[in-house]
């Protein structure tokens, strides 16, 4: 009852079953009249965020100094030097949320709890909650480009190919052309050769009813790829603005400017002396989703034309938005994902066998094959994959950040609710665990049965992602006669989830690493 009760203290408006979220004017803390506290200067937008520019209320975006505000509003050509304090906070390392997700309200409602507690006041955070943007109004925003003749480039993160993926795009860009932009590729594991991977692609756009015209894998941290995509931007835009779209924390900014910089260089193929002009007032990157919270056009073409930032679509159903701003810094990667090769089910069965446990009792399944393991995974604290009655040879590969700590442990039979963290008192809680309880646990269930291997050597059988969550999970299954005679249950996986967060089964990743469980 307590959990249920603190569920819906946490539930945001848009999370209501036929609840629209209020308008600014409704909201608590505007004025009487029906007039938003956010008072914006006519025209004048941040540079850093596309938010526009006041100077009354310093817990929304888009605050300035009033001084700063009224020489913008002066001098027109001082707006594009205008950059809000929250982009300086997130230009300094800072996370400073200016979306209301579940996180953001978590850190209220802590601050709040621990205050009543102390018998104080709660702190006042970094931002004011009854100011933050619902995600409705980002995508509102995209509604122009419906009727707007553009080229859109098509964000999707390479580390979170399925639950960045925006599946109706149609629904906002039109029939416009799309380039897909695979990005962030300079943190793909080792071992995956990219012309391999961009038929893996191919293939899960075709199967998602989407036809671009071209498919890059880019990194604007390293620069592989970025002039190759200019080249492709220049020769297939025929004189209409380029727009970036993508799901929040894509890295479309980052996008932004790697272009205009390599379009902007005198000794590249693709210099425009319009990119060059730009400067450095160009869109704020930073690890926080939804950085970007307005339109921005960069003028980064002869003749005119823009290259233009556009605020992240808020998927509900990543991970990253149901943890508080600090858990989602310490979850993004920085560096190249690792695989790493836990116990697998038959070790962590045999494991337990010789402490004198009965596994299949133990589990709640009964007893299981001499030839097959059960075991499950905790990811972090986030996710929970099960192997159930695995041929032998079977294991598991996690491509992940090392803040997902992987660990393997007997079977778990249902959902890990509240209290039941993995791992014992003597342990750190895993990322995003504490999160995760104030959600209810780990209690989405979805799997998939798997085909035993009909040779020796276990293959690559399916790759697991979890929305929000950096990186996947390959499942290596084994297999012998014992494992596919008659009779046998199918050797199966069950992936557990927070409550609305999605689970995604595909083909797996070309991969030329060998692995051995």
């Amino acid at each position: 009852r307590k959990t249920r009760e603190l569920l819906d203290a946490l539930r945001l408006p848009h999370e209501e079953v036929g609840v629209a979220p209020a308008p600014a004017a409704e909201r608590p803390g505007a004025p009487a009249g029906g007039q938003p506290t956010r008072r914006a200067a006519p025209g004048a937008r941040c540079y850093g965020c596309g938010a526009a520019l006041q100077a009354e209320a310093s817990g929304a975006a888009g605050y300035v100094d009033a001084t700063r505000l009224e020489l913008a509003r002066r001098h027109r050509g001082q707006v594009r030097r205008t950059m809000c304090e929250r982009c300086q906070a997130l230009g300094h390392g800072k996370m400073v949320p200016g979306v209301a997700d579940w996180g953001s309200r978590l850190v209220q409602t802590r601050e709040t709890v621990a205050a009543a507690e102390k018998d104080t006041d709660p702190s006042e955070p970094a931002w004011d909650p009854e100011l933050l943007l619902q995600p409705e109004e980002l995508r509102d925003q995209l509604k122009p480009l419906r009727a707007k003749k553009a080229l859109v480039l098509l964000l999707v993160d390479a580390t979170d190919f399925s639950g960045s993926f925006l599946n109706r795009v149609r629904d906002l860009v039109g029939g416009n052309p799309i380039v897909l932009v695979v990005t962030k590729a300079d943190l793909l594991p080792r071992g995956v050769r990219p012309d391999r991977l961009r038929e893996w692609v191919w293939d899960e756009v075709e199967r998602r009813r989407l036809t671009p015209a071209e498919v890059y894998l880019v990194s604007s941290f390293s620069g592989a790829g970025v002039a190759a995509l200019a080249r492709c931007i220049l020769r297939t835009r025929r004189g209409r603005d380029a727009w970036v779209v993508g799901a929040a924390n894509v890295g479309k900014s980052a996008l932004l400017r790697a272009l205009t910089k390599e379009m902007g260089d005198p000794n590249s193929t693709t210099f425009t002396p319009a990119a060059a002009a730009q400067g450095k007032n160009l869109p704020m990157v930073s690890r926080m989703p939804g950085t970007t919270l307005g339109p921005i056009p960069v003028v980064a073409f002869d003749g005119g034309g823009s290259l233009v930032d556009t605020p992240g679509v808020h998927f509900p159903h990543r991970s990253l938005h149901i943890l508080p701003p600090d858990d989602v810094a310490r979850l993004l990667p920085r560096k190249r994902l690792r695989p790493y090769v836990p116990p697998s089910p038959g070790q962590v069965q045999a494991d337990l066998a010789q402490s004198g446990a009965d596994p299949g009792a133990l589990a709640g399944l009964g007893p299981l094959l001499p030839s097959s393991g059960s075991a499950s995974y905790f990811w972090g604290g986030l996710a929970r994959v099960d192997v159930l009655d695995a041929p032998p040879g079977t294991f598991l590969v996690f491509h992940s950040p090392r803040s997902l700590r992987v660990s393997a442990q007997p079977l778990v039979d249902g959902p890990s609710l509240p209290g039941d963290w993995p791992g014992g008192s003597d342990e750190e809680v895993p990322l995003g665990w504490d999160a995760v309880c104030q959600r209810g646990g780990l209690e989405a269930e979805s799997g998939v049965d798997l085909q035993p291997s009909s040779g020796d050597e276990p293959v690559a059988a399916v790759d697991i992602s979890v929305a929000g969550l950096p990186g996947w999970v390959t499942v290596h299954v084994g297999g012998n006669d014992l494992a596919i005679r008659s009779g046998a249950l199918p050797p199966r996986v069950e992936v557990w989830t927070p409550r609305g967060i999605s689970t995604f089964f595909s083909e797996p990743r070309p991969m030329e690493t060998t692995y051995e469980g």
